[in-house]
């Protein structure tokens, strides 16, 4: 499952995140980490596999394809491949999260104020470009 996950001077780093071992964070400021994770969510998509959300992570609407689910444990073991977009899991969720992991399900990407996991994505803001000063004459 080969998706782009980030873009620099014109390289990209394109990981296969069916190779993810548990759980995949993506951590920063809230709109960043959305817009990073429907352009995830939509690159699964085309590649042909499963995307299925849990709750309302992206504040309305989602791309067409996905999936809802209203908990963990109600998403299909034998999705994969494919993503698993959430919230902060409760302690029994992340559980049910590893499971559904451990069992070559799909993968769980959980933004939000969380905990970094082995595979974590960490948005900055893009720094302001500062005004350029008047030359002395």
């Amino acid at each position: 499952m080969p998706v782009v996950l980030g873009e620099r001077g014109g390289q990209r780093l394109v990981a296969d995140l069916a190779r993810c071992p548990d759980v995949l964070t993506v951590l920063g400021a809230k709109p960043h980490r959305v817009r990073y994770v429907l352009r995830l969510a939509r690159q699964v998509l085309a590649i042909g596999c499963q995307v299925t959300i849990l709750g309302d992570v992206f504040g309305g609407s989602v791309p067409a394809g996905c999936r809802r689910a209203a908990e963990m444990s109600d998403v299909d073991h034998s999705a994969a491949p494919g993503i698993v977009v959430c919230g902060p899991l409760s302690r029994a969720a992340g559980s049910a999260a590893l499971r559904l992991r451990a069992s070559g399900g799909p993968v769980p990407v959980v933004l939000g104020d969380v905990p970094a996991s082995r595979w974590s994505v960490w948005l900055k803001a893009p720094r302001p470009t500062a005004p350029a000063l008047p030359r002395a004459g």
